[in-house]
């Protein structure tokens, strides 16, 4: 196998990682979706590399899964700051499941064939059939998905208040001069959206909303917003809101619980635990 083919799989594994990240963060996949999605990404891949001349592209392309796998576990580790091998994730199990899948449907159909695409032959035409009625199904339903409520896993406590550490020694400048229960709620806000929109993807958001100028959540905090701005910006627009929060509370002593159910009550049993782990340091 040739280097390039090798590179190949290595970029159209990487994409698949991106790729998939922001699917299932979108419409909240479960693993047998994301399976499929992944199935009908190599069956593409293998029909345009058929369609022009590249059938030694096809040859061993289950293999784009192995390097996703490798990918997605670096991603997980070193990025989302996450155990891959959390028997909870499922992680290993999907990956293992998929590289077999991906193998069999390479050996079986994309290598005894010459044309992968649509062309007549029975085996095809069932299994092109099957990609088709499940992303009719997946986009019929997809705003079940965009609105159904997400259950996330934090990281172990040892891991948040790393985080923390981490993030208060980054914007210690800005924060300094910030009331102290506060300050507490504002990281543990910080730490969870960090957690759930890494920075890598923020970047992206940044580029996109430069782009096209599309209302989004963007900075660390996650604040929506129709014009750009920064982490530090997005960190102040959210102090005033919890200072203003704060405000409308009528008793002497601060209401925590109150003031992340006002902010996000969506996700402020998240931010409640990490609240917690921080503020007992």
């Amino acid at each position: 196998m040739g280097i390039i083919i090798w590179l190949s799989y290595i970029i159209f594994g990487i994409i698949l990682v991106l790729l998939l990240h922001y699917i299932e963060k979108k419409y909240n996949l479960n693993k047998f979706q994301s399976i499929c999605f992944s199935v009908i990404y190599m069956m593409i891949l293998a029909g345009l590399a058929s369609r022009f001349g590249f059938s030694r592209f096809n040859e061993n392309i289950f293999l784009i899964f192995v390097f996703e796998l490798v990918f997605k576990m670096i991603y997980v580790t070193y990025f989302l700051e996450k155990d891959f091998f959390d028997k909870r994730e499922g992680n290993v199990s999907y990956s293992v499941i998929l590289i077999i899948i991906s193998y069999i449907v390479n050996i079986e159909f994309i290598n005894k064939v010459d044309q992968v695409f649509l062309k007549g032959e029975d085996f095809r035409i069932i299994l092109w059939f099957m990609a088709f009625l499940f992303l009719f199904q997946f986009f019929k339903n997809k705003d079940q998905y965009l609105h159904s409520n997400k259950e996330y896993i934090l990281p172990e406590k040892e891991k948040i208040v790393m985080m923390y550490a981490k993030l208060k020694s980054q914007h210690l400048e800005e924060t300094s001069s910030y009331d102290k229960d506060l300050a507490y709620v504002l990281y543990s806000i910080m730490i969870f959206n960090n957690y759930r929109r890494p920075e890598i993807y923020r970047t992206m958001d940044n580029i996109l909303f430069k782009i096209n100028g599309k209302s989004k959540n963007l900075g660390i905090m996650q604040v929506k917003s129709n014009k750009f701005i920064t982490d530090s910006e997005s960190i102040d627009i959210v102090y005033k809101k919890l200072v203003k929060l704060r405000e409308k509370q009528k008793t002497k002593k601060i209401n925590i619980n109150n003031i992340i159910d006002n902010y996000d009550k969506e996700n402020s049993k998240y931010v409640k635990t990490i609240y917690d782990y921080i503020s007992k340091i």
